[in-house]
């Protein structure tokens, strides 16, 4: 079906509605939400939106928010922000939003790291009144329909413009037409398994851009809050936030011994990184945040949603502490956007979460979000208004069946995933997919259903036992080692050596405590990975150690282990190597088959070139002398000199004379690749140190029950 309309907007949240309300009038706009209006991040906002309290403040804005932002701000962008924050408030408030007052003014609140109260609100669900008030606002427009359960799975291009959206609506493919497209699809929070957000918002926008060679920036930026409400049972469902006002309103954190620990409106970042330590000092999963000093009345009338929600999980913030850690709950990177939230793309646009206007820099400050998300988008929609008149809708379909729509959103969700293991490390692997490794690796080995275990342990045995090394090298895998025990529950792991450290052969570098059933059927696929991810980083390290004095560096191969690539890579990098491309989609490297199929590297390069971003570098695999002056001709940003001998290698580089970054690969071992870095060479590949490693020895001995 063909939709045809002058702007179609990406997803219901501020940014989404807001925009649609600024847009002229006379103008069509069509807003598609991939699930439910009201299933959106806006929606569960809890604490408010920042706001300069008048000229004086301006100043003071922006420099709070960047220092929150590690100055690594866009300082332009910080501006426009404070500038335009009191105006934009009055806006909503002329919609209709109802702000909580106090002696006949509105009621600033004081959030961390803001150096005074500039907080407006409405009790602690200022995300949901803000919502349903654009919401009515929207409905009362006659220019403006919402497509709800809509997902766009790509967009619409022509000449490299962007001009609408293909999208899955009833089991069936529309093609949206518009002479706009505003991305306001949210963030990245339904990757992690721990998260605020909303399991649907999986990053759509994000893949799209990615497949487009839309420019994308800061994807590293993830933010953690530190207070969400821990639950023992809650595995999989999304978080339950504790809002950053209830401490700008004096609530104290706490360790489990009652010790505190933190100033609490230290920035996000920061507060959660203590919490974070104050929980592995402790051997804790949780903190304790308390208001119960306050008054009764206070806390129901100013957090009435805390307070329900906890008086449902049995927690009375009244009289008790609430158990905090922290977990996922924004993403600062996102699509490059100008200050008028124009994208790389023609007639592309996006706004709040899904951008990166550069705004929030490295760690967001409280509450500007949804400012962020009505300045900018409002800011899309006038630069709209200015260019729209006398555009036409350019009418493009493609051949594309509901099978394929399907497989792209599959596609999508891996692309997006496979960007963010790149960025995040292992460190936040285990909110990614690492689980889904773990999980397999379990069932695989029936740990579910342990009849040796379950016959002789009772249910309820606790023990402890120690985890030792059986031979030199170097420990990798402590995150994903200590994971498996997380998902088994109710066991914790110490360990007594980091990864990277060099371990000796008898040395104690871990403790496993908890249910005995836990530690016996978790016992195999823990020390699996932990060996293989250690055997990795201990065979990398030796490889390293003959490129000491050259300029060479380590690159790892595509050849690992089946589903385990993420986890042998991290391995490669802890080892001291550094990875090539992830997988087929992450980098260009034309290969002799390439070669074969384009009819020589020149026609090869030249393809590449026209499907490709120029941010992209390309790679060349060449076999001999003609191959390189070949792709040298062709401007191949790096050769590659495959299988050959040291003398050609000599001359290639003599040829190449530091035109282009050269990479050697083939038959690379501990015993040639010493002469192969005294060559001068930029990069050294080689698959062996994934395929051919050999597993450390590492055991889980002296059981102790307690």
């Amino acid at each position: 079906m063909d939709i045809y309309t002058d702007i179609l907007i990406v997803g219901c949240g501020v940014s989404g509605m807001y925009s649609a309300l600024n847009i002229d009038k006379n103008y069509s706009i069509t807003i598609i939400s991939k699930s439910k209006t009201e299933e959106c991040n806006t929606y569960l906002a809890q604490g408010g939106i920042s706001c300069a309290r008048g000229i004086d403040d301006i100043d003071l804005f922006v420099n709070d928010t960047m220092k929150a932002g590690k100055n690594k701000n866009n300082i332009e962008a910080v501006k426009v922000l404070s500038k335009e924050s009191i105006e934009n408030i009055h806006r909503l408030m002329e919609f209709g939003m109802d702000f909580d007052y106090k002696d006949g003014e509105l009621d600033y609140t004081r959030e961390g790291a803001h150096s005074i109260n500039r907080i407006v609100h409405s009790t602690d669900e200022t995300g949901k009144r803000v919502f349903e008030t654009l919401l009515d606002q929207v409905k009362k427009r006659d220019n403006i329909t919402i497509y709800e359960d809509t997902i766009l799975v790509d967009i619409l291009k022509f000449k490299g413009e962007c001009c609408g959206g293909i999208v899955k609506r009833d089991d069936k493919v529309d093609f949206i037409h518009a002479k706009y497209v505003i991305l306001a699809s949210g963030g990245i929070g339904g990757l992690f398994s721990n998260s605020t957000n909303r399991r649907t918002i999986t990053g759509d926008g994000i893949a799209i851009a990615l497949k487009n060679n839309i420019e994308v920036g800061n994807l590293e930026y993830v933010q953690f809050h530190p207070t969400a409400l821990y639950e023992e049972d809650n595995l999989e469902e999304r978080k339950f936030l504790i809002s950053e006002s209830l401490r700008g309103e004096g609530a104290k954190l706490f360790n489990i011994n009652r010790q505190r620990f933190i100033n609490e409106l230290l920035p996000r970042d920061v507060v959660a990184a203590s919490i974070w330590d104050e929980e592995k000092k402790t051997n804790s999963k949780f903190v304790y945040l308390d208001a119960s000093f306050m008054k009764s009345e206070f806390i129901i009338n100013r957090f009435p949603g805390i307070y329900k929600e906890c008086k449902k999980r049995g927690i009375d913030v009244t009289c008790e502490p609430i158990p905090v850690t922290p977990v996922q709950h924004y993403f600062m990177g996102g699509i490059k956007v100008d200050l008028n939230s124009k994208t790389s793309m023609n007639n592309l646009y996006a706004c709040g979460e899904v951008s990166c206007t550069g705004v929030h820099g490295a760690n967001r400050l409280a509450s500007n979000s949804l400012l962020e998300g009505l300045v900018f988008s409002r800011r899309a929609a006038l630069d709209i208004n200015k260019f729209i008149s006398g555009k036409n809708v350019i009418d493009v379909n493609r051949d594309i069946s509901i099978e394929e729509v399907n497989k792209l959103i599959d596609s999508n969700l891996d692309c997006v995933l496979n960007e963010f293991k790149k960025v995040l490390g292992e460190k936040n692997m285990n909110s990614l997919t690492i689980d889904s490794i773990i999980t397999n690796a379990l069932k695989e080995d029936g740990a579910y259903d342990d009849i040796t275990t379950n016959s002789i342990v009772n249910v309820r045995n606790s023990c402890k036992v120690q985890l030792i090394a059986k031979e030199d090298g170097v420990l990798c895998g402590i995150d994903t080692f200590t994971r498996v025990f997380e998902i088994l529950g109710d066991t914790t792991v110490k360990f007594f050596a980091i990864d990277g450290e060099k371990i000796k052969n008898g040395q104690v570098i871990g403790e496993i405590r908890g249910l005995t059933s836990s530690v016996l059927s978790g016992e195999r696929v823990a020390l699996n990975i932990l060996q293989r991810m250690s055997g990795v980083a201990t065979l990398t390290s030796k490889f390293v150690e003959k490129l000491q004095g050259t300029k060479a560096k380590l690159l790892d191969t595509r050849k690992t282990t089946p589903n385990f690539r993420i986890l042998e890579r991290y391995a490669v990098k802890i080892g001291g190597g550094e990875n090539h491309r992830y997988n087929l989609s992450d980098g260009v490297l034309i290969k002799d088959n390439h070669i074969d199929a384009a009819g020589g590297i020149k026609n090869a390069i030249d393809m590449v070139r026209k499907n490709v971003s120029f941010v992209k570098k390309i790679e060349v695999e060449t076999e001999s002398l003609e191959q390189v002056k070949e792709a040298l001709s062709a401007k191949a940003d790096i050769i590659m000199l495959d299988n050959m001998k040291l003398d050609t290698i000599m001359e290639a580089l003599s040829i190449i004379d530091g035109r282009a970054l050269t990479e050697v690969s083939g038959n690379v071992e501990l015993e040639t690749i010493r002469p192969l870095a005294e060559t001068g060479v930029d990069y050294i590949s080689t698959g062996y140190i994934t395929h051919s490693y050999k597993v450390l020895d590492l055991s889980m001995k002296n059981l102790i029950l307690i």
